[in-house]
């Protein structure tokens, strides 16, 4: 199949031999698959993904197309995971797992590194890209489908190229009376249900409908249950943390018409086949910075997401795009970089790992510096850093994955039996959902006091992350999943007994039972 980035074929390899690129590329253009494919003809090619589904689904894909399965020619490595070997041509990864190796080896493995989709602007790609521009040792690609491309060409020393055009089109269709209203979570699972019901009889494909995040996600499952059954629909979430088994039945074509409840995940980088109606909340959750502290909050998408959620409809077939929100409203342009509205103490202290002073280096925009004041005075403060940069202590912060504070309560506790309580404790807390909800139920609740006698929610969170259950609390599978995946890393990270295994202990002193 040609696709538009198959266009500027010849002019990217012609240019890598000597020069960086920016490739500005529309969603649906191929890039993602195309470009880590041609620059094989360099060396060994780092592909940096920003999002974990995006990274498996990808290799798989790459791998395919060269007649080749994951782990062979093609790879990847995220969090938890990794299927990729030496002799691996191709390794997608999470921006984590590429600043974990650039601290290890400077990337010393590889010729070409590809950043795809900077335009999400996380913190973590934004620090790579600064690396990579300082260090100047790797051929690099960026693409993004929004980003202000002569902007970052100036800012990398790099070429600019752009690939225009669609292979569909898509028409887009306002939903609110008043043109300048933004979009609204109140209702959101009755409007969707409505607009499916008014528009699955012209939909010949199937829908993807966007969601800030998994509470909306089961909310609006439950309210379409009625609807599935009386037209034989499919409906799947596809999020961070769906299981290998719901990311399949969401990315593949079935027999029965199927809709999609995603959250941003499916902006970018995913081809979601068959996927006619685009349904667009215009929300999302974003992490952003108040009283010192970074919260996830709900908040409106900017344009250019707008636009990314849009194209998913055009990717393998003219479709149309449903916006809950007026035309006209005043939603920002881009999305503000993560290193200007967050905490910036992970960031300082990965950037310590590999070697610099995150003050130091060049970014493409700047960060405030209140900013570096405050995480500077909270990483000295934590021993995590020092005068000549990164301490012992740091490094044993660095590696965990979980907020730095919690990181480093976990590295201070006295006993290996209190370690294991904090690292289940901090693994519950730092996960992306809430883990669990408690019943209304009085009588079930009397129980629930029976069996956690203190009453206390740290308690609780142990023993559900332990694989306890409890009367009147409804465990949240994903959330839990991710829960119990973290603290099997940590575990191992401090050679700790497996989560299978847990040490009991005792509330008031600490020790093993």
């Amino acid at each position: 199949m040609i696709l538009p980035i198959d266009a500027i074929e010849h002019d990217v390899k012609n240019a890598l031999t000597h020069s960086h690129l920016i490739v500005e590329a529309e969603t649906g253009s191929g890039k993602s698959t195309r470009l880590p494919v041609w620059a094989m003809e360099q060396g060994r090619v780092l592909v940096v993904e920003p999002r974990r589904i995006a990274c498996t689904s990808l290799a798989e894909f790459v791998a395919e197309s060269l007649g080749d399965k994951v782990g062979g020619k093609v790879g990847y490595a995220i969090k938890l995971e990794n299927r990729y070997s030496e002799h691996s041509n191709i390794v997608f990864v999470t921006p984590g797992v590429a600043l974990r190796w650039f601290a290890e080896n400077q990337l010393a493995d590889f010729s070409v590194v590809v950043v795809d989709e900077f335009h999400e602007r996380r913190w973590d790609t934004d620090l790579l890209v600064a690396l990579l521009q300082q260090k100047q040792s790797h051929r690099t690609i960026i693409t993004s489908a929004t980003i202000e491309g002569q902007k970052l060409a100036n800012y990398f020393g790099a070429k600019r190229l752009v690939a225009s055009g669609r292979v569909y089109k898509v028409d887009v269709t306002h939903l609110r009376e008043d043109s300048r209203q933004l979009p609204d979570s109140r209702y959101l699972d009755s409007r969707i249900k409505q607009e499916l019901e008014l528009r699955l009889d012209e939909t010949q494909g199937d829908v993807l409908v966007f969601l800030p995040g998994r509470k909306e996600i089961q909310q609006v499952k439950s309210t379409l249950a009625a609807l599935c059954e009386s037209r034989d629909l499919l409906v799947t979430p596809l999020h961070a943390s769906v299981s290998d088994e719901e990311r399949a039945l969401a990315m593949t074509v079935q027999s029965k018409q199927k809709v999609v409840l995603a959250t941003n995940v499916a902006e970018t980088s995913l081809t979601i086949p068959n996927i006619a109606l685009v349904i667009d909340s215009g929300l999302e959750r974003r992490n952003v910075q108040r009283n010192g502290q970074t919260t996830l909050m709900l908040t409106h998408i900017s344009k250019a997401s707008a636009a990314q959620r849009a194209g998913r409809a055009g990717r393998v077939m003219n479709g149309v795009c449903v916006r809950l929100y007026g035309e006209h409203a005043a939603l920002e342009s881009v999305t503000p970089p993560e290193l200007q509205r967050e905490s910036i103490v992970e960031p300082m202290l990965a950037a310590a790992v590999c070697g610099h002073r995150l003050e130091t280096l060049s970014f493409i925009d700047s960060i405030p510096e209140k900013s570096l004041t405050s995480a500077k005075a909270q990483l000295l403060e934590l021993g995590a850093i020092d005068q000549d940069g990164i301490t012992a202590h740091g490094h044993k912060l660095a590696p965990l994955p979980i907020d730095t504070v919690y990181a480093d309560l976990v590295t201070k506790m006295p006993t290996r039996v209190l370690k294991e309580v904090m690292i289940d404790l901090t693994a519950a807390i730092c996960t992306t959902g809430r883990l669990y909800q408690l019943t209304s139920n009085e009588d079930v609740l009397e129980r629930l006091e029976q069996e956690e006698k203190y009453g206390c929610d740290g308690e609780l969170m142990v023993g559900l992350v332990r694989g306890r259950c409890y009367s009147g609390v409804t465990v949240d599978p994903d959330a839990l999943r991710e829960a119990q995946g973290l603290s099997d890393q940590m575990r191992a990270a401090f050679e700790l007994p497996a989560l299978e295994v847990a040490s009991r202990y005792d509330r008031g002193s600490g020790l093993p039972r």
